[in-house]
């Protein structure tokens, strides 16, 4: 997650770009399982517990799209 944004964000393919966004309800809903280090809602979440599973986050697409422009197709 982008906490400037919000927007969530997925891997894709390369074919697509790398980046995909999470259509904003599925966003809204994830986003109320996220854990941050140290409660720091600054930086993305470190954590998100689903169904009792807590899973770490990596966050591997965090700096490609920090810096990133991306092309509104609305």
């Amino acid at each position: 997650m982008l906490p400037q944004t919000g927007r969530v964000y997925h891997p894709v393919s390369e074919q697509y770009g790398g980046i995909g966004l999470i259509k904003s309800a599925l966003a809204i809903e994830l986003s109320k399982h996220f854990e941050f280090k140290s409660g720091d809602e600054s930086q993305p979440p470190s954590h998100l517990t689903w169904k009792n599973i807590r899973y770490e986050l990596t966050n591997t697409l965090f700096d490609l799209v920090k810096n990133r422009t991306f092309i509104n197709r609305e």
